[in-house]
């Protein structure tokens, strides 16, 4: 199953725990169907939810982003997915180089460097669907599936094995910190890597997911 967002921030799935305790070298991964574009949709995201100095590091449909202090790196790109169809998502976000890079569904408008190396704090909270949960926002209007995290940036290869419907967990196994899939507790979801199982706030859809297999192609 995949689960299913509404445009309402309320509603979100949260791991109080996380896997990373900076926000880098990383790749955040997921397949998504758009209901409509809704800007700014956070898909899969961890930060660490202070009244000042927070962090967090995310994807939406078209950007990779981290924030730091008021300060922050996005690479965005243009190719928007397509609503009512699935796309494969992946940002990767190496702050030692530091870069940031975006794909949807294979296609990219480049990297995106600053000088970010240090964070004022590490990151406490990992979740699907929300930027936060003091003051949850940037909910998507979109279904989500297999969402998974990678504590390496994963090359050029493994990349194109996601976008083609290779299952997550055969890529870079050893370095995979969480991964939620497939989704199919309306009451949250569990993390079959590590103990960070998300519980759900307020109400998220239960759906059907995208197909995937070893080494075949994704199917609708």
């Amino acid at each position: 199953m995949s689960r299913v967002f509404d445009d309402n921030d309320s509603n979100y799935l949260l791991s109080s725990t996380t896997p990373m305790t900076v926000p880098g070298p990383m790749t955040l991964f997921c397949w998504v169907k758009p209901t409509s574009q809704v800007g700014g949709q956070l898909l899969l995201g961890m930060w660490r939810e202070t009244t000042s100095d927070w962090t967090t590091s995310y994807i939406t449909p078209n950007s990779t982003n981290t924030h730091n202090a008021g300060s922050s790196s996005t690479a965005a790109d243009s190719n928007q997915p397509t609503d009512g169809v699935w796309s494969s998502i992946v940002g990767t976000i190496d702050i030692a180089a530091p870069a940031h890079q975006h794909w949807t569904n294979g296609q990219t408008n480049g990297a995106q460097t600053d000088t970010k190396t240090t964070f004022n704090n590490p990151t406490t909270r990992i979740a699907v669907g929300t930027a936060g949960d003091q003051t949850p926002g940037l909910g998507p209007d979109a279904a989500i599936a297999y969402p998974c995290l990678w504590d390496v940036v994963l090359n050029a290869g493994e990349r194109l094995l996601l976008q083609l419907g290779v299952h997550p967990k055969l890529i870079r196994t050893a370095s995979i910190q969480a991964f939620w899939g497939p989704m199919d507790n309306t009451a949250g979801e569990t993390d079959r890597v590590n103990s960070h199982d998300l519980t759900e706030s307020g109400t998220v859809a239960a759906a059907a997911n995208p197909s995937i297999h070893a080494m075949l192609p994704m199917t609708a």
